[in-house]
């Protein structure tokens, strides 16, 4: 077993049960370390390398220091002859904020689309906080997603519903009926400065206060990850602006912010990281 390498490490080694691997790690399955049984104490065997649970990979140390991570990633998409994505290589670290630009066509939402496992790539590799993405089983896609808040252009939030009842809605359909559900939600509400809008239903609100409530909801599950697909492309200026802003204060708390948009002013006003996708591909 010592002398095995990284890539000889069989499926078993990964579902075997070991009592020294740490009890939070068990409990929220976010990874296994491999651990020797000493006596009463357990000692790493290999103390760099991380054995995830989806879909029983391993991930090399330089990948994994990155929280998002795409090698070679090309989307063609069925009945179409030119790729959407083409060669695509990209790394996010833990805590960023990147702009993804370019013009219509040029494969922003196909990347954002990737990223939230709606769609799989042709070709290449896309790992999000050590899954891959690739590998994954359909059926454990909903749990990837539960990590993730997610905000489209058209909000879609339930018109019979006001706005803490969308987010409270939100909440409980992730984790069931919970007791604190209503102070989560007005702290939310607090946080993003939103608290006027809590008895409004969405008839009531304009397009810039919808996709703030839309941006709420989706924070509702305290996610790693929120990946944005054009959130001010109906919007105006002001709008627009604020919208951004709301972003920037989600990524000081130490949210990964992955921002798919057109709109290249606010990109460059912010100043965060900026990619331009044209034709597929990063320029």
């Amino acid at each position: 077993f010592l002398a095995c390498t990284l890539e000889e490490i069989s499926c078993a080694i990964c579902i075997t049960y070991f009592p020294t691997v740490p009890k939070e790690l068990r409990k929220r399955k976010l990874a296994a370390y491999v651990y020797f049984h000493c006596g009463a104490k357990g000692y790493p065997a290999f103390p760099s390398v991380s054995i995830y649970y989806e879909g029983f990979i391993t991930v090399p140390k330089a990948e994994r220091k990155n929280m998002i991570y795409l090698e070679n990633v090309t989307k063609i998409y069925e009945n179409m002859e030119k790729a959407a994505l083409r060669q695509v290589n990209l790394q996010v670290e833990r805590g960023e904020f990147l702009f993804v630009t370019g013009e219509s066509g040029s494969g922003k939402s196909t990347l954002i689309r990737l990223l939230i496992r709606e769609i799989c790539a042709t070709e290449g590799k896309i790992l999000v906080n050590g899954r891959n993405l690739s590998e994954m089983d359909r059926k454990q896609v909903p749990i990837y997603r539960r990590n993730l808040g997610i905000v489209f252009q058209d909000m879609r939030l339930l018109e019979d519903r006001t706005v803490f009842e969308n987010l409270s809605f939100a909440r409980e359909a992730l984790y069931g009926y919970q007791k604190d559900t209503s102070r989560r939600v007005a702290s939310m509400l607090a946080f993003l400065e939103l608290g006027r809008l809590s008895s409004r239903y969405p008839v009531q609100l304009s397009g810039g206060e919808k996709q703030k409530a839309a941006i709420a909801r989706a924070m509702m599950n305290d996610p790693a990850f929120l990946f944005a697909d054009e959130p001010t492309g109906n919007l105006d200026a002001q709008a627009s602006r604020e919208i951004m802003d709301l972003f920037g204060r989600i990524h000081k708390k130490g949210t990964t912010v992955v921002v798919a948009t057109h709109d290249i002013g606010q990109a460059k006003r912010l100043g965060h990281r900026r990619i331009v996708l044209s034709e597929g591909k990063i320029q």
